[in-house]
């Protein structure tokens, strides 16, 4: 019996937690559809295609479910108010909600933060990492020792040297970052 109603607790709670996330997915959709314009431009959109819609409501309620915290069902809403804006397609929205799945915590403020992020000695933060591995950040070509000289060859500059002596990395956002913030910033 007691294994019971710890089961019955875990699934009250899990039930509980999905809903959470759900309401918050929703409050970040009627948000930014306050206009009703906007709102009925949405709704025709979403009625359009019925077995299209039933496939996109499908894919937002299971990425729902996996997401653990509830700042990823937020950034979901902002991310599917601009597919229907017709600003990112079907597939750019579920290749950038994988990527918000795949957040710990830290990698939206250090993504935000800067677009641009310098390291030092090869003390490169995890975040950074996984950003680069989700790609939203890439190591600039400019952070190399060696530079062009233009007319084939390779030089190394001061400044250059210097990066190299202190083993200075940088990385910027990715076009596929930039429009990422742009979103979930809106």
């Amino acid at each position: 019996s007691t294994v019971t109603s710890l089961y019955r607790i875990g699934i009250g709670l899990k039930d509980r937690h999905n809903l959470k996330k759900l309401i918050v997915f929703l409050e970040g959709i009627n948000a930014k559809t306050a206009d009703e314009e906007v709102r009925e431009k949405y709704v025709a959109k979403f009625y359009s295609n019925n077995r299209l819609r039933d496939q996109e409501l499908e894919y937002l309620l299971v990425i729902i479910d996996r997401y653990t915290t509830y700042d990823k069902p937020a950034f979901l809403a902002k991310l599917y108010l601009s597919y229907l804006d017709g600003y990112i397609s079907w597939d750019r929205l579920i290749a950038y909600s994988i990527v918000i799945d795949r957040f710990l915590p830290g990698d939206y403020d250090t993504l935000h933060k800067s677009s641009s992020h310098t390291t030092h000695f090869n003390q490169i933060s995890d975040s950074i990492l996984r950003l680069i591995s989700l790609g939203l950040l890439v190591e600039t070509q400019g952070s190399s020792s060696l530079i062009s000289d233009g007319r084939g060859g390779l030089m190394v500059t001061t400044t250059s040297m210097e990066r190299e002596i202190t083993q200075e990395k940088i990385y910027s956002r990715t076009e596929f970052g930039n429009i990422l913030i742009s979103i979930l910033d809106y």
